[in-house]
């Protein structure tokens, strides 16, 4: 008995969750169009109405299916907003320098075309000299609104350039970046990708786009700088978070800085607000030997031996409330082999612990994975996954799932301090952030 399966007509493509895939974890399949049809290759007979039967059952089946996922994709559609991805940022026409009056006082770059040096010794300035440094900062300030309230779609950063030019000259200041190794504009705007000393050309913002201004005045002898990032238009959820963080990252620096206070702490400071999954992935290890921490066991993580794989677990919060779950599985050269990070609802954390393991084992297994070596910073867990026989009832079915993958893997357990379970508890923690992330090389 054969089938042929069809489809006839193209719609919007339905994704069915890794849960309803049993164990896998790789990517959502895609279900294109409407209802399979079936055509039986024999249409006669007790086999005709048996293939019939068969044919209604899972008609029946695919119709229930696709009714579900359209309900839940309208629902994702009514309270996601759609992420449109922005063009590559490609350099408008520059046009020629503005002109300064030549009764404001100019920098002395300006008139060489080498640029100033930075003096090996701080300066310490008189109290006539702070209130010079804040008139200009203020004047910054006020140029740097100004410029904010000009950021929309298909205005062009020569515009700003000018708009801005005009406001420092008029208030008799000079705009520092004029001149200073070469640059030919007022002020900098950076655009998207752009990360910093962007040149004012023809380019018209776009809608989405984000734009950094960077306003440095010279007034009174003294530089004031400040810049900030806007946003134009429809700006999707991901880049204003990421401006958000940003603004985060400036508030949390801004915090230290007092008297005595070392640059190192404010680095520091802005490291650990910044951290997002992608950060940690690539940096982690680097970062957490560099970093001077006071508590005796560093942030350190060390890598499995040979061709042995390691998974870092980690569960956060609950208690109850809402759990968050992260677990990373790598290699001896420290290849990220996969990650995950998302929530798992209204749990206690020891359950979020738990399913941390759980699905890193699955996930170690479907890789292929053997000679698993699983670090985590819950000692109740481990000791549940070495001697199940004190495990609570509650808790039964899900360990003796983690005892039969963990065979299979040939795993090996092993509790750590959380200094040394970083990267998991990093991933768990970015759960309060993002409804899911996964990631794995498959």
């Amino acid at each position: 008995m054969a089938f042929a399966a069809s489809l006839p007509h193209a719609s919007p493509s339905l994704q069915l969750s890794s849960s309803l895939l049993g164990e896998s974890l790789s990517s959502p399949t895609l279900f294109m169009g409407a209802p399979l049809s079936f055509s039986p290759s024999i249409s006669s007979g007790k086999q005709s109405q048996l293939m019939q039967k068969h044919i209604v059952i899972i008609s029946k089946k695919i119709s229930g299916l696709e009714e579900a996922m359209r309900i839940r994709r309208e629902r994702e559609l009514r309270t996601t907003k759609p992420f449109r991805r922005i063009p590559p940022l490609r350099r408008g026409k520059v046009s020629a320098p503005l002109s300064v009056p030549d009764h404001i006082p100019k920098p002395p770059y300006v008139t060489t075309t080498l640029l100033p040096e930075l003096s090996s010794e701080a300066q310490i300035h008189d109290s006539g000299g702070i209130a010079h440094m804040r008139t200009a900062c203020e004047l910054a300030a006020r140029v740097l609104d100004y410029a904010g309230t000009l950021v929309r779609p298909s205005v062009t950063t020569n515009e700003i350039d000018k708009a801005v030019h005009k406001m420092i000259i008029d208030a008799g200041a000079y705009p520092s970046p004029l001149g200073y190794g070469g640059f030919p504009k007022s002020v900098c705007t950076s655009v998207n990708e752009c990360m910093c000393h962007g040149i004012p050309d023809s380019r018209q913002l776009q809608d989405g786009d984000i734009i950094n201004i960077d306003v440095t005045v010279f007034l009174n002898g003294y530089h004031g700088d400040t810049s900030k990032t806007f946003l134009c238009g429809n700006v999707n959820d991901a880049t204003k978070r990421l401006v958000k963080v940003t603004e985060e990252c400036l508030e949390r620096a801004i915090s230290v800085c007092k008297d005595g206070a070392s640059f190192k702490k404010i680095g520091k400071r802005i490291s650990f607000q910044v951290f997002s999954v992608a950060d940690i992935l690539r940096t982690w290890p680097e970062v957490a030997q560099s970093l001077r921490v006071r508590d005796k066991a560093r942030l350190e993580w060390k890598p499995p031996e040979g061709n042995k794989v390691k998974l870092n677990f980690d569960g956060s919060y609950g208690n109850p409330g809402i759990s968050r779950i992260g677990r990373v599985l790598r290699n001896s050269d420290r290849r990220i082999l996969g990650m995950f990070s998302g929530r798992i609802g209204n749990e206690n954390s020891l359950k979020a612990e738990l399913l941390a393991l759980l699905q890193g084992l699955k996930l170690a297994k479907q890789l292929g994975c053997r000679h698993v070596e699983v670090e985590g910073d819950s000692k109740v867990v481990i000791s549940w996954a070495t001697n199940s026989s004190h495990t609570p009832w509650t808790f039964k079915r899900m360990i003796r799932e983690v005892e039969k993958i963990a065979k299979k893997v040939e795993a090996e357990f092993k509790w750590v301090r959380r200094s040394a379970n970083g990267l998991a508890d990093g991933l768990a923690k970015q759960g309060a952030l993002r409804q899911q992330l996964f990631w794995a090389a498959l």
